[in-house]
């Protein structure tokens, strides 16, 4: 199980930009490697929700916005994965 704790460190080492190169999906394996955790772990986690995950077929699959907000990234102006800085203003 992914630890809240480890999520929280996590995010203020991930920079938006990161994502920005990144698919609108990836697959649970490569979001397992972006989190440096293993393949079980991140499919006990989407299974658990604490991986934002969507079906599309028989495939699971992670939504990089969604998971960019889930860690709380920001991009080297401030602004988190929906364009607000930490006080919510555009």
């Amino acid at each position: 199980m992914i630890a809240t704790g480890m999520m929280r460190c996590y995010s203020q080492l991930v920079k938006l930009r990161e994502f920005d190169d990144l698919p609108a999906t990836i697959s649970v394996e490569h979001a397992a490697r972006l989190l440096s955790i293993g393949r079980a772990s991140a499919y006990r986690a989407a299974h658990t929700g604490q991986l934002p995950t969507i079906k599309f077929g028989r495939r699971l699959l992670v939504p990089t916005a969604r998971l960019a907000a889930m860690l709380g990234a920001t991009n080297s102006h401030g602004l988190d994965a929906h364009g607000f800085d930490g006080d919510g203003q555009p």
